[in-house]
């Protein structure tokens, strides 16, 4: 988290709190999270795995891309429910999906071709089998 140069995110007016533990205006009425929400948000968890002990979800939005549409965050999705993820590799050739999931089965729509999204790696643990 020290490494990231977080004022490059940041709209010129606004670098001077781009270092404080606040979130931070970028235009069109959006935020940079505060660090230490980013650092929750992205240590000691797993987002391939979803967060089972409090699924069903009505709505899961994937902020990084898997090299397939987890299936526990199929499993995970409530009846009803819609998912958004972007899916390839960094980079290259990612595809932008709307999963819903309608009595049961999976309906998969493309939204869009992407490019920007970094990759949702696994973490190795014995505790995600």
């Amino acid at each position: 988290m020290r490494t990231v140069p977080r004022h490059r995110f940041i709209p010129e007016e606004y670098r001077n709190q781009a270092y404080d533990d606040t979130p931070v205006l970028i235009g069109e009425g959006q935020t940079i999270s505060q660090p230490i929400v980013v650092d929750i948000m992205t240590s000691n968890h797993d987002g391939y795995y979803g967060w089972e002990e409090n699924a069903p979800y009505d709505r899961i939005i994937v902020t990084a891309a898997p090299d397939h549409i987890p299936q526990p965050l199929l499993d995970q999705l409530k009846d009803g429910g819609i998912m958004v993820v972007p899916v390839g590799p960094p980079g290259w050739n990612q595809v932008l999906w709307k999963i819903t999931k309608v009595n049961g089965e999976i309906r998969t729509t493309i939204i869009a071709d992407v490019v920007v999204f970094l990759e949702l790696t696994r973490a190795v643990s014995s505790n995600n089998n």
